[in-house]
């Protein structure tokens, strides 16, 4: 029997030219055996009323900078029953691209997986990244620990695990919030605080999170699986510029 998985994405803004390439090309890479539906959160007139059997959308607001990012958790939380319906849930940035098929095998899901997925981040592999070392945040990490530092632009689990996931880091992220804090990479760095503390059951190489101006360049993304698309285009799009 397939199992039921979700695929969230979040586009806002700008970014929703970005929606229809990263769903196309995980309709072709990602895990083609089993059951994908696509939860979309966007506040894009034109595809909230396109009508896909395979795509869930749900209307969020766009928010200035930081908020499309740092509340990520709390558009997951909207989609609470759906991912409590699912077997797996994964999170992928918008301006991606599934580029090589994955399979379960590929992300470590074999058995009767439960916990965690985590990629580690192409910036910083085998070192100890850029985690937030204030004390305040509770997305703290010091400086003695040692941890792997894992990217935000992709990552999932079992749902249940997930689930508690989500709503663990959308109270921490409001917690922090309340007392006028902010994490140094915002949702990222909550979510490295969390996977040290329940560490992932798959971890993701490098090849789960090639930036595009390293393909072909770099031995570790000859054959990458999933691309994150030109920084600089991301850049020009958030001061509202065309770049196509």
């Amino acid at each position: 029997m397939k199992r039921k998985v979700l695929l969230h994405i979040i586009a806002t803004n700008k970014y929703d030219r970005y929606i229809q390439g990263v769903i196309e090309s995980a309709r072709n890479n990602f895990l083609k055996d089993e059951e994908v539906t696509f939860v979309v959160y966007t506040d894009s007139d034109w595809f909230l009323s396109t009508h896909n059997t395979d795509v869930i959308c749900l209307q969020i607001g766009h928010e200035p900078w930081p908020g499309p990012t740092l509340k990520r958790f709390h558009y997951f939380s909207l989609a609470l029953g759906l991912i409590n319906s699912s077997d797996f849930s994964f999170y992928i940035d918008v301006d991606s691209l599934f580029v090589r098929n994955i399979t379960a095998q590929n992300l470590g899901i074999i058995d009767e997986f439960t916990g965690m997925i985590g990629t580690l981040h192409p910036g910083f592999y085998g070192k100890n990244g850029t985690p937030e070392r204030r004390a305040s945040s509770l997305a703290y990490i010091s400086e003695e620990t040692e941890n792997s530092y894992f990217c935000g632009g992709f990552f999932g689990g079992s749902s249940e695990s997930f689930a508690k996931a989500v709503i663990k880091l959308r109270d921490n992220i409001d917690s922090d919030l309340s007392r006028g804090i902010v994490a140094i990479w915002h949702d990222e760095s909550h979510l490295n605080r969390y996977l040290l503390d329940n560490p992932p059951k798959s971890v993701l190489g490098l090849g789960f999170a090639c930036p595009e101006e390293r393909r072909f360049k770099d031995p570790h993304f000859m054959e990458p699986f999933i691309i994150f698309l030109d920084k600089e285009d991301q850049i020009k799009i958030e001061k509202g510029q065309d770049v196509h």
